[in-house]
């Protein structure tokens, strides 16, 4: 289960779980194929909420491979966190987009901000 809209089409069609079903539920997916903001979207239109999300431990350099990480593989190494986000501005605080979020910075103001109306962990 990766989030993707074919884990879901799966869900409904072999399962016969509906949004119904999922509405209000925290879901739990591997995050790996698709990016965070894509897998929290297809939660979202399902009505979940809130989606947990956790690294595929396939994609991690097992020490029983004895395999060198990346760039050498395409292993990520054993203690590597992957820190993807939710908001798609650019770099750092959304409300200064691009800029330090010092105490004379400019803001945006916040209803002008397309901040995620959901919640969504990596464990």
């Amino acid at each position: 289960n990766f989030g993707q809209l074919a884990d879901y089409q799966i869900l409904s069609t072999v399962y016969n779980i509906t949004r119904d079903t999922i509405a209000g539920k925290i879901l739990i997916a591997k995050q790996f194929h698709l990016t965070a903001d894509e897998q929290m979207s297809f939660a979202y239109q399902m009505g979940a909420a809130a989606l947990l999300l956790y690294p595929d431990p396939e994609h991690y350099n097992s020490p029983n491979l004895k395999v060198k990480p990346f760039p050498d593989s395409p292993y990520m190494p054993a203690d590597a966190v992957r820190h993807d986000s939710l908001i798609w501005n650019g770099l750092g605080d959304p409300q200064t987009p691009g800029y330090p979020a010092t105490s004379y910075a400019h803001r945006l103001p916040l209803q002008s901000l397309n901040l995620p109306k959901y919640c969504s962990q990596l464990i």
